[in-house]
This record gives C-alpha cells, structure tokens and sequence, in this order.
C-alpha cells in the first residue's frame, strides 16, 4: 500500500479539515462559500481518496468550467502541507504546474523542473486539456503530460489533475 503523506492517521478528522481548507480557499478567490451536498460529497470522496490505502496513486477532478476543480485542488495541498509538511523549505512535498506551464517546461528542456516534477511526492496539474497535447522538440514529438504521467504512475507518486475535459475527450486527446 502507499503511504498518504502521514494523513491517514488523522483519516477520522480530514474531511473536516479539508473543509476548512475548502472554505479559505473560496473566500481566498473571493467567492462565497456554499454548503450543498455537491460540495460535501466532492469533500467526502476527496477525503476517502486522501486517507484509504487502498486507493490509487491519482486523482483527477473534472467537471465544467467554474465548478471548484481548482479550488479543491488547492484545498488538498493546503491540508497535506499543514498535516504533514515538509521537511525543509528546498524539498516541498507538493508541488503545483499548470498544463500550460509544464509543455513549455519541456520546451525550454528545463530538466530541473522536470526532474522536480517528477520526483516531488505528491503533484498537482492544473487544466489539463488547455496545452498542445504534444510538443516538437529538436525535431522529436513530445507529450508532456502523458510522459510524465507514465514516469509518475511507474514510481508510484501521487498526482492531482484538474480538467474541464469529459472522459471521452481524455481519451482521444492523450490515449487509454
């Protein structure tokens, strides 16, 4: 089984948690926050994904634009970074990457940031399906997600996608 950042020891107190989280990141966007059962059920299932072994290294979060997607994200890396930060300030324990910015990470061959992104332990990739699904560089096509996605999966690193695409459109933009 994987370990979930040390959370899982607080699994009793983590949908609270993240609903706090929640609530500050709305008000953060300058929004109001909104108690329905969409938002409860999305907190519940997020918080089950946070602290059941059983679940997978992934969670992707889709939905259409507006729905708090991005909000939710940020709320999971507020509460993983207060119940289990990082040792130091040089080596986080999440990070955060636009699609956007990670094909023009691969453009620009900034190995760094890549190698950053791929070991970091928990990475969060924000509107997926707003890049170029594929990169020329030095004349070869590149995927950056999917490769670095592949690499995640076979390390077996936590990774947080947010897209405003359906799973159809998953599928013929970047494969099974």
């Amino acid at each position: 089984t994987l370990t979930r950042f040390r959370i899982s020891e607080y699994s009793q107190q983590v949908p609270e948690l993240l609903k706090e989280c929640y609530k500050h990141e709305v008000a953060q966007r300058g929004r109001a926050f909104i108690d329905d059962e969409a938002t409860n059920y999305a907190i519940r299932k997020v918080s089950w994904w946070l602290t059941d072994p059983s679940a997978r290294a992934g969670l992707m979060l889709s939905g259409t634009p507006g729905n708090g997607k991005s909000t939710m994200a940020r709320s999971i890396r507020s509460l993983i970074d207060i119940i289990a930060p990082p040792q130091s300030f040089s080596n986080p324990r999440t990070r955060r990457v636009s699609a956007l910015e990670l094909a023009d990470i691969v453009k620009a061959e900034d190995f760094d940031r890549l190698g950053a992104l791929k070991r970091v332990e928990c990475l969060f990739i924000d509107d997926v399906g707003c890049e170029a699904a594929s990169v020329k560089v030095w004349g070869n096509e590149i995927s950056p997600l999917v490769d670095l996605l592949y690499y995640r999966y076979d390390a077996l690193r936590f990774t947080v996608i947010t897209s405003n695409l359906e799973r159809g459109q998953i599928y013929d933009r970047y494969g099974a």
